[in-house]
C-alpha cells in the first residue's frame, strides 16, 4: 500500500508482514514501482530504493537553496543559491527521467509498465 504522508512524501507499507517497506518517498512513480517490486519480490527493488534515496537527497537540497534564495537580500548570495538550486534541480530531473525509464522498461516486468505501454 502506498499512502501519502503529511507533506509530499509517500510511505510504502506491507500489510501482510505489518512492516514499513520504505518511508518518505518523494517521487510518486518510484513509490508505486517500489511497492510493486516489493509485491512481486523483484531484486530490482534495491536499485529503485537507491535511485529514490539519491533523488530525495537532491530534492531536499533543492528546496533548501530555494528557501535561502527567497530569504536573502544579498545579490551575490542570491546568485550562488540560484546556481546551487539549478544544479540540484537538474540532477532531480535527470534522476526522475532515469526512474521513469527504469519503470517503463518492459524487461523489468512491472504491471505499471504494461499499463502505461498499453500491453495488457
Amino acid at each position: 500500500m502506498v499512502r501519502a504522508g503529511i507533506r509530499t512524501y509517500y510511505n510504502i507499507y506491507d500489510f501482510k508482514k505489518k512492516k514499513n517497506v520504505m518511508l518518505n518517498v518523494f517521487y510518486r512513480n518510484s513509490a508505486i514501482a517500489i511497492a510493486e517490486a516489493h509485491n512481486i519480490k523483484s531484486p530490482l527493488i534495491e536499485d529503485l530504493k537507491r535511485m529514490e534515496e539519491e533523488y530525495s537527497g537532491h530534492y531536499v537540497e533543492m528546496t533548501y537553496f530555494r528557501y535561502l534564495y527567497q530569504k536573502t537580500k544579498h545579490e551575490q548570495k542570491k546568485e550562488l543559491y540560484s546556481m546551487k538550486f539549478d544544479k540540484h534541480q537538474s540532477k532531480c530531473v535527470a534522476i526522475r527521467n532515469k526512474i521513469d525509464a527504469f519503470i517503463l522498461d518492459a524487461r523489468n516486468n512491472f504491471q505499471c509498465s504494461k499499463v502505461i505501454n498499453n500491453k495488457i
